[in-house]
């Protein structure tokens, strides 16, 4: 039961989110992406690069960068690094 309870608290974040909307809706995640050394906070190609976009454009493991993403959404909070 608890681990249904953990899968109904995380969000589901789909392939096709925009880093714009994912900046919206989850604002804790700016930190994250800050750290990765994406600037994606007013950048005009955030409307249209998805997460997996954002990780081909600045060479980082998409894996990785979704796993951060998503602990600071679970979190309210991004890791220290």
């Amino acid at each position: 039961m608890a681990t249904q309870a953990l899968k109904r608290s995380v969000p589901e974040i789909g392939r096709d989110i925009s880093m714009e909307e994912l900046q919206r809706l989850y604002p804790q995640v700016i930190p994250v992406l800050n750290r990765h050394r994406m600037y994606c906070v007013g950048c005009l190609l955030a409307a249209f690069h998805d997460i997996h976009d954002a990780a081909v454009e600045h060479g980082l493991d998409e894996g990785q960068l979704r796993a951060d993403i998503l602990a600071a959404v679970v979190t309210g909070k991004a890791r220290n690094w």
